[in-house]
């Protein structure tokens, strides 16, 4: 009798949630992009420029932790046992999702695959959440995400080029835009997802965060008489300040 009760309540809050519009449109965009990727599922990873590359910085992060390193960030087997620390000079994060995939996936092929097709699937989330907020309608957020999803240029830089840090920086380039336009906007809370989409692209990729922040200061030209007041200035130091610093000397710097 209870666990009938629990499975209607349940069932009636999913089925509220699922009405939602923008529940529906963050469903179609996970389905979207499960078929946008539907022929690598199960399959063999694709050949990619920096696949051998990432491929073994993924295994040395596991190594690392396997070493007892609390952060890791030296391969103890690389070079005959001498060692190899590539997270000192390339972003860290995406490593990091592609271990937590290996926990679940039955091999390093799929659970590659499985933290590719995730890291495509959350941008175009990211971005139809960005652009919900400023066309202030879950259509316009549902057309961007999924074009931001299908464009050539990311499709390349996931599959074929398998950048790893490239790709997931697109995934946190619209939360730096979503924490600019909130602080452009007077919300309280800008600061919070703009030190998280800095803070994200600086553990993903260096090259990236340099070409996002950029296109960031050119986004921001327009509204500078709203940017500059003692809140704004106080939040984005919040966000670029601490979040940038955590981010930054803590999961990326110290050895």
């Amino acid at each position: 009798m209870i666990s009938k009760r629990i499975y209607n309540k349940f069932a009636e809050f999913l089925t509220s949630a699922i009405n939602k519009p923008h529940v529906k449109n963050i469903l179609l965009i996970i389905l979207f992009g499960a078929l946008l990727f539907s022929t690598h599922i199960g399959h063999d990873v694709p050949t990619g420029h920096d696949l051998n590359f990432h491929t073994r910085r993924y295994m040395g992060i596991s190594r690392a932790i396997q070493d007892g390193q609390i952060i890791p960030q030296l391969d103890p087997a690389m070079f005959n046992s001498m060692g190899y620390a590539p997270s000192l000079f390339y972003g860290p994060l995406s490593g990091y999702i592609a271990l937590v995939s290996r926990l679940i996936m039955p091999n390093w092929n799929t659970a590659i695959n499985f933290s590719v097709i995730l890291t495509v699937i959350l941008s175009g989330i990211a971005m139809y959440v960005f652009m919900r907020k400023v066309g202030k309608s879950d259509t316009v957020g549902l057309i961007a995400g999924i074009a931001y999803m299908g464009m050539p240029y990311h499709l390349m830089v996931a599959t074929r080029r398998f950048a790893a840090g490239e790709n997931l920086a697109f995934v946190f380039a619209p939360i730096l835009f979503l924490g600019l336009w909130n602080i452009i906007h007077k919300d309280k809370q800008g600061w919070l997802s703009f030190g998280i989409g800095l803070g994200g692209l600086i553990l993903s990729h260096n090259l990236s965060t340099i070409t996002f922040v950029s296109f960031a200061i050119l986004f921001a030209i327009p509204y500078i008489k709203q940017l500059l007041n003692w809140q704004s200035i106080k939040q984005i130091l919040l966000g670029g300040g601490i979040c940038f610093r955590c981010f930054r000397f803590l999961y990326y710097t110290i050895p």
